[in-house]
C-alpha cells in the first residue's frame, strides 16, 4: 500500500508539473535555461557570467537583472562593478538594495528567442565575522516574474570545500533548505560545484552556502 501512494503521489507531482510548464506559454515571456559561472577569489571577489535563455511571447524592449547587494548583518555588504551585457543596450542602477541591470532599448522591440550574456564581478565588504571566510549567495534569484524550464550552476572555489558544510536551498523567500530538488556534484581535483534543476515556479531560486 505504501509503494502504491508513494507512485501516485509522483504521478500528481508530475502532473502539476506538466500543467505548470503549460502555463509558460501563457505569460509574456519565460526562461528556457538560466545559466550561471561563478569564479571565487581569495580576496572574496567573484567573477561572474550569466546566460539567460528567454523566450518572449509578446513584443518587449527588454528585462531587468536585480541583484540584491544588501544581505543580512552577518554577510554583509556587496558592490557589483565592471558591468557589460553582450549584444544589447544596457544601462544600471541602484534600487531598494539591488543592483537593476536594465537590458534593451526603449525604441527597439524584441519577440521570440533572446539570449542574454551578462558578465560583471562583485565584492564582498563589511563581513563581520574575521575568523572565517563564507560564500553565501543567491546564485539563481528569487525576484523573477516568471518560471524557468531549467538551470545549471557552475561555482569554482579558490580551495576545497568540506561538502559536510554545503548547504543548498532550493526555495522560495526564506525557505527551508531543500537540496533533493537539485542535481549537484563537487569536483575535489578542480574545487567546483556543479548544479542542475529541471523546472523552477516563479520565485524560485538556488541559495549556496559553505565556509571556505
Amino acid at each position: 500500500i505504501s509503494e502504491e501512494r508513494n507512485t501516485t503521489d509522483e504521478n500528481i507531482k508530475e502532473e502539476n508539473t506538466k500543467e505548470e510548464i503549460i502555463t509558460n506559454y501563457d505569460k509574456e515571456y519565460y526562461i528556457n535555461n538560466y545559466d550561471i559561472n561563478i569564479n571565487v577569489n581569495e580576496n572574496k571577489i567573484f567573477n561572474i557570467t550569466e546566460t539567460i535563455d528567454t523566450y518572449f511571447n509578446v513584443e518587449k524592449h527588454g528585462i531587468f537583472r536585480y541583484i540584491p547587494v544588501e544581505y543580512s548583518r552577518d554577510f554583509g555588504h556587496m558592490s557589483i562593478y565592471n558591468i557589460f551585457v553582450e549584444g544589447y543596450k544596457s544601462e544600471h542602477y541602484t534600487e531598494d538594495g539591488n543592483m537593476v541591470i536594465q537590458i534593451g532599448d526603449g525604441d527597439i522591440y524584441v519577440s521570440g528567442k533572446q539570449e542574454y550574456n551578462i558578465f560583471y564581478d562583485m565584492a564582498i565588504y563589511e563581513d563581520r565575522d574575521e575568523q572565517r571566510d563564507f560564500f553565501y549567495l543567491d546564485v539563481i534569484p528569487t525576484g523573477w516574474e516568471t518560471p524557468m524550464e531549467s538551470t545549471s550552476v557552475s561555482i569554482k572555489f579558490p580551495k576545497k570545500i568540506d561538502e559536510k558544510n554545503l548547504e543548498i536551498y532550493v526555495d522560495g523567500y526564506g525557505g527551508a533548505s531543500n537540496s533533493a530538488d537539485a542535481n549537484w556534484e563537487y569536483d575535489k581535483s578542480t574545487k567546483t560545484l556543479t548544479i542542475e534543476t529541471g523546472y523552477l515556479p516563479q520565485s524560485v531560486g538556488i541559495t549556496v552556502f559553505c565556509e571556505l
